[in-house]
């Protein structure tokens, strides 16, 4: 499945910004944020997540560099579970995109790892080493 596109009315074409309801604010509308958009509405609306469980583009220290994940799904026990990594609809997912998140992933420690440009889904279960090709649902992760 694609990514849902982003509802019309979320974004401002003028200011070149998008409604980001999780931050409750406009954000710049760039290629990976209309990705990083359509996923957060795709993982609400269709699987379940909970939208109070979601964190964006926190910041976390990887060695000496700081960097910002993408999205960070909680448990309900507040336990990192899903580690999201989103690229420009025009990016492919590479081998370098799979190392950033498993990099970003020995600081966090979330179980599962989503990849996606809108197009491409990949997803990890890293207990498992098991590789999906689609989102899992919000009740298939916390089991």
């Amino acid at each position: 499945m694609n990514l849902l596109p982003l509802p019309e009315n979320f974004i401002d074409h003028t200011q070149k910004q998008v409604w980001d309801f999780i931050r409750k604010k406009y954000v710049k509308l760039t290629p990976e944020e209309e990705v990083r958009q359509s996923l957060i509405h795709t993982l609400v609306r269709v699987y379940h997540y909970p939208s109070s469980l979601l964190g964006l583009e926190k910041k976390i220290t990887y060695g000496r560099q700081i960097k910002r994940y993408d999205l960070l799904l909680y448990s309900r026990k507040g336990k990192p579970l899903l580690l999201a990594e989103c690229k420009a609809k025009n990016v492919k997912i590479s081998r370098d995109s799979i190392l950033q998140i498993a990099a970003y992933n020995t600081t966090i420690g979330a179980r599962y790892l989503l990849l996606t440009n809108g197009k491409d889904i990949i997803s990890v279960d890293t207990l498992k080493a098991e590789i999906f090709t689609k989102i899992l649902p919000f009740g298939a992760l916390e089991t």
